[in-house]
């Protein structure tokens, strides 16, 4: 590694380093996610080496009739006192089967986390390019947070649940 004298070359090591599969699974949508938590500890390495550390703040706010989490996470190298910051958003579903309203909380904080570091580290969701596409699959967007997924018909759609916990899901195309 060369030398890192600002926040924009930690960055920049850091996307070009960083490294987070799809490693758990969800059962009853039957698809591959990462979590924030594992985002934060594949980061942890890179952060000693470019002596950056996160700096997570979360807030609500109120927009409309809906309240969203509101999470910043900012990138502060230790040497230049430089940083770089990214935020992500999310709500909570009006309704969530087989979960108390804690636990969809939780969700909701942990899915705008996870936005904010997927944004501020190049983190791709995985959904292919929409023009790279096979015409065959259906392409539904999660009408809580706006994550989409590849289906391979309207049963499977119907049946699909998003990583923040919703269940419905808009075509796209």
């Amino acid at each position: 590694m060369e030398e890192i004298n600002t926040a924009v070359e930690a960055l920049f090591y850091i996307q070009q380093t960083l490294e987070v599969g799809k490693n758990k699974t969800n059962d009853f949508g039957n698809f591959k996610y990462r979590s924030a938590d594992d985002i934060i500890e594949a980061l942890k390495p890179l952060l000693k080496e470019t002596q950056c550390v996160l700096l997570p703040h979360e807030e609500i706010i109120h927009v409309g009739d809906r309240y969203y989490y509101k999470h910043r996470v900012t990138l502060y190298h230790i040497p230049s006192e430089g940083e770089i910051a990214a935020t992500g958003f999310a709500r909570e579903p009006d309704h969530k089967t087989k979960s108390d309203d804690m636990q969809v909380t939780g969700m909701a904080s942990s899915y705008a986390k996870k936005y904010a570091l997927c944004d501020l580290f190049a983190i791709d969701n995985g959904t292919p390019d929409i023009d790279s596409q096979n015409n065959n699959y259906i392409i539904g967007a999660c009408t809580a947070c706006g994550m989409q997924y590849q289906f391979i018909s309207q049963e499977q759609m119907a049946q699909s649940q998003c990583e923040c916990g919703n269940k419905q899901f808009a075509v796209v195309s």
